[in-house]
């Protein structure tokens, strides 16, 4: 293991808005099929590729993106608020402003989403992306040379019933161009891991957080193992104000740190 220890600064976290233009809300389209193309318009509802509106996966069926495949769309829901949905991508690239994989921004939710890759980038805008959201449960899974690259904040496991897991394995990268990454975010009696493995790359434009909020009964576990290499740019924090948090560092992986590594960070909270 190797560890870089800068001196530690704390940021405030940046307020987030989250906008959805009306116009691609009214245009969104859903998923219809059980498994096929994403670029197949007869297994979307209204019988078109989505391009450039809002695309939700949520009847349990699975989408397949291929190597030279290339969508965008807006908001991309994979499961949904209270449905099951999954993609598997093995090449080209698939971009949304925003990607939500298991749950929503609405409260109650219990959507269940998956996301596979083995190759090709999917790529987020500015807005927060979700693995696991406000009672939705959500797995994000890359292996081979895939990315995943968003404009902000990642978050594992979010708010109140939201769990989220995440496995990097490969030679796979996840990363953030401004903002923090987090896993574990104020979901009372729920866990989310991340485990970045072989020779994956974790990284955050930021820092990382491991467990916050949540009365010490949010659960935030990351492990890094084999040749994994994790990167957070302003430090990393496992348990923060009154969340719980639990880091396991093994093997040969690499800890790029700037800013610190601290344990238990503001009241009530529970760092190992």
């Amino acid at each position: 293991m190797k560890f870089t220890p800068p001196l530690f600064s704390r940021h405030g976290l940046l307020a987030t808005a989250f906008l959805v233009a009306g116009s691609a809300s009214a245009l969104a389209v859903d998923w219809t099929q059980t498994t096929g193309p994403f670029g197949t318009a007869a297994n979307w509802s209204g019988g078109a590729v989505p391009s450039g509106v809002a695309a939700t996966i949520g009847n349990g069926g699975t989408a397949t993106v291929a190597a030279g495949n290339s969508f965008n769309v807006a908001t991309l829901a994979v499961g949904g608020h209270s449905g099951t949905g999954a993609i598997t991508q093995s090449g080209g690239a698939l971009s949304a402003s925003q990607v939500m994989i298991g749950g929503d921004d609405s409260f109650g939710g219990s959507g269940q989403g998956s996301y596979a890759l083995t190759g090709g980038t999917l790529t987020g805008g500015n807005n927060e992306m979700w693995v696991g959201s406000r009672g939705g449960t959500g797995t994000l899974a890359m292996s081979g040379t895939s990315s995943v690259v968003n404009g902000i904040q990642i978050i594992i496991g979010r708010d109140a019933g939201g769990s989220g897991t995440l496995d990097l394995a490969g030679s796979a990268r996840l990363s953030n161009l401004s903002n923090h990454l987090f896993v574990g975010i104020n979901a009372p009696g729920k866990s989310s891991t991340a485990t970045v493995r072989e020779n994956a790359t974790l990284a955050s434009a930021d820092e990382i957080y491991v467990g916050w909020l949540g009365g010490n009964t949010c659960q935030g576990t990351l492990v890094l193992k084999d040749h994994a290499t994790m990167t957070a740019v302003n430090g990393v924090v496992i348990g923060r104000d009154s969340g719980k948090g639990t880091m396991t560092v093994g093997d040969s992986a690499v800890l790029e740190i700037g800013g610190g590594l601290m344990a238990g960070a503001g009241s009530n909270a529970v760092g190992a």
